[in-house]
């Protein structure tokens, strides 16, 4: 939750003798606003209507749907999930949802397909908040035969499915604008992790937020052969610790340089895993790019100034949930 303009005035009151802590209250009300779209950081607790575009592979699809239902970042309470793709119903979503209980959203199931614009057309896309695109089934395995060999894990067949994920988005934003609705936040999943796909071209139309399962999984599991106590918290990601984001002073003095070790020792004196850090940009134009554990000895020794004190750097870390609250 962010003040509103109104606060921030207020702040600009304060008298001379804390000007300086005014000063970093002032950049901490503004500098999200300045640097991060305002519908990523929106957040209410108001039902919400969401798109999920292609069925996985039903482990997957469980865990997504327990996620949003009852999940430590889950949906608001009256919350509706839909589910678009061509699969059947009883051998996806109803196949799913047999012998449970949800306690916080409602599911239903539209057997068309996503990459038909005209097939999404007949949703009401005026009440969802955020879609979701994953790699369908049908996609990775047209004929769904496990036996034949069909589904390739090449280079060219996962640019490919990249390829039909953007199709999706882009179906769906065309279709808000033809509409005059105003635009979602859009999560894909990003199945290649070489070569250029519309994801990371950024002189063209942006695509929202791109998840890579794999790549992240091959970070996490360095992240844990780098410091294999992580291995304790990760797995307790969701129930007891959550994915967290500081500011670099929770670390780190203004103007002090040290290398990424040293700054992960103190994360680990804390009680805290580092995986990363970004940087918000200095302009709204440009893209804001996280780095997940430095690679290379060089880089991670480097010494560093990582709090200039304006506020911009930030942690990601996994905290328990205890030091949360």
């Amino acid at each position: 939750n962010h003040k509103t303009s109104k606060g921030a005035a207020g702040a600009a009151t304060v008298t001379a003798s804390s000007a300086a802590g005014a000063d970093n209250d002032m950049h901490s009300l503004y500098s999200s606003f300045n640097y991060v779209p305002r519908e990523y950081l929106a957040a209410d607790s108001s039902p919400q209507a969401v798109l999920v575009a292609g069925w996985s592979e039903c482990g997957f699809m469980a865990e997504l749907l327990h996620a949003f239902d009852s999940g430590s970042s889950c949906l608001p309470a009256g919350s509706e999930i839909v589910f678009i793709n061509s699969h059947p119903p009883d051998t996806t979503l109803g196949a799913l949802l047999r012998g449970k209980t949800l306690s916080n959203v409602k599911v239903s199931h539209v057997q068309a397909d996503p990459l038909q614009r005209h097939q999404l057309a007949a949703l009401p896309l005026s009440r969802f908040r955020a879609a979701v695109v994953l790699a369908d089934e049908r996609w990775i395995d047209p004929d769904m035969d496990d036996s034949n060999g069909i589904d390739s894990i090449d280079q060219p067949s996962l640019l490919r499915q990249d390829a039909l994920m953007v199709m999706v988005q882009l179906n769906i934003r065309k279709l808000l604008e033809d509409l005059c609705l105003p635009p979602i936040n859009i999560i894909c999943q990003k199945v290649g992790t070489q070569g250029l796909t519309r994801f990371e071209d950024r002189r063209r139309l942006p695509l929202g937020i791109s998840v890579n399962f794999n790549s992240n999984s091959a970070k996490l599991l360095t992240q844990v052969a780098m410091n294999p106590l992580s291995m304790l918290v990760i797995t307790g990601l969701g129930g007891r610790a959550d994915l967290t984001i500081v500011d670099s002073s929770e670390y780190c003095g203004r103007g002090e340089a040290m290398s990424f070790w040293r700054v992960l020792l103190r994360a680990q004196a804390a009680g805290d895993v580092l995986l990363g850090y970004y940087v918000l940009p200095s302009a709204i134009d440009q893209p804001i790019e996280s780095t997940i554990n430095p690679q290379g000895l060089a880089t991670r020794s480097k010494q560093r100034v990582w709090n200039t004190g304006d506020g911009r750097l930030k942690f990601m870390i996994i905290r328990d949930k205890a030091t949360v609250a």
